[in-house]
């Protein structure tokens, strides 16, 4: 077995794609949260959610990306068989 095949998973997927989509979809939920949320996060004194709150969501989303293109790309290929 190949060094690139045993990076993806068992959906074929890169590995690495899916670990920067969890990320990616943590920075979302916590901007999403700083944004709507009307209590203060209980780490509030270390992070400020709400100054942050539109980077935390575009940073998110731009890290979720890349497994977007996996899946779109593999779909598309097995589409053309």
């Amino acid at each position: 077995m190949s060094n690139a095949e045993s990076e993806k998973t068992q959906a074929g997927l890169p590995a690495w794609a899916v670990i920067l989509d969890v990320i990616g979809t943590v920075l979302l939920a916590a901007g999403l949260y700083g944004l709507f949320a009307q209590s203060e996060a209980p780490f509030a004194e270390t992070v400020d959610l709400r100054a942050n709150a539109t980077a935390l969501i575009v940073i998110g989303v731009f890290l979720m990306l890349p497994l977007l293109v996996a899946v779109v790309r593999r779909v598309a290929s097995q589409a053309q068989r």
